[in-house]
């Protein structure tokens, strides 16, 4: 079974190759499905687009890089970054750059904040305060400084 935090489109190919017949977990477990048995029942948690706007606006009174918004197979980016085109780009989806409050028609599956090193915690502390009940973050990896959020189920 594959469990990972990266969208399907990025593991489907490894599930393929490995000959996978289980449910496979994506986005932190945010999506759960079996691509192979269209009778289970799958599970995708999301975060509202109210909040989602709500954490947008509030980034605004900190130093950051960018906002990536995700739904399944759609890339949102609120401004457009090269090195982020690469990370995201893989398994083809739709990417869409500008004003994530205004593109964003449904409920995201994940939301990326890519910030300067001095706002994380700051940021962490205002989504600990604010959104403590309908949303997670962590840290996301080097190279970037980056707070990933999704749903908590």
């Amino acid at each position: 079974m594959i469990a990972t935090g990266r969208p399907y489109r990025a593991s489907a190919m490894y599930y393929r190759e490995l000959g996978l017949k289980t449910p496979i977990v994506n986005f932190n477990g945010a999506f759960v499905h079996h691509p192979t048995d269209r009778s289970w029942k799958t599970i995708h948690e999301t975060i509202s687009l109210p909040v989602v706007k709500d954490v947008v606006d509030a980034m605004q009174d900190f130093r950051l890089h960018n906002i990536v918004a995700e739904v399944m197979d759609d890339v949102y980016l609120q401004y457009h970054d090269t090195k982020l085109l690469d990370i995201f780009n893989f398994g083809n989806p739709v990417i869409k750059e500008g004003d994530i409050r205004t593109m964003l028609e449904v409920d995201p599956t994940s939301l990326l904040i890519q910030a300067e090193s001095d706002s994380v915690d700051p940021i962490r502390r205002h989504l600990a305060e604010v959104h403590a009940e309908v949303i997670d973050h962590r840290n996301w990896g080097a190279p970037w400084m980056s707070l990933k959020s999704s749903v908590m189920g």
